[in-house]
């Protein structure tokens, strides 16, 4: 792309103090076809692969795989910096929850033009509140 590009953050509302960036952590799980050594080899070497080398304790490291990515140095440097930092970027925690619930189904009611917002999150809410339960053990 002959165009220069980076990127910043979604807009921030009317009466909001500060952005937010939503992210989904990656969870990892070890199937119990294995046997319980098998996990514990698994999961000591899998502690091995994310902790750093002693010694290397960079805490920018994580910027050096994005500025491939990005032609704007400014979009790593100032934007992902402050997306990440504590009390901008939330967790999704919507990806945890079990069951057959597509978390785009709310937003796709709204952009399909079949429901308003408040009737597609009511339509929602049963759903999810079910899974909920569901989790918390609420019989």
């Amino acid at each position: 792309m002959v165009d220069d590009w980076g990127m910043v953050a979604f807009p921030k509302g009317p009466q909001a103090d500060q952005h937010m960036a939503i992210f989904t952590d990656d969870a990892y799980v070890i199937p119990a076809s294995f046997t319980k050594e098998e996990a514990e080899d698994i999961a000591f070497a899998y502690n091995i692969w994310q902790t750093a080398a002693p010694g290397y304790d960079e805490p920018d490291a994580w910027m050096t795989g994005l500025y491939p990515l990005y032609r704007d140095d400014r979009a790593i440097e100032e934007t992902m910096v402050m997306l990440r930092s504590p009390g901008i970027g939330k967790v999704d925690y919507s990806s945890s929850i079990a069951g057959n619930i597509r978390t785009s189904s709310a937003l796709e009611q709204v952009a399909w033009g079949g429901m308003s917002p408040v009737e597609s999150v009511e339509a929602q809410a049963p759903l999810w509140q079910a899974e909920i339960d569901k989790l918390n053990g609420v019989k």
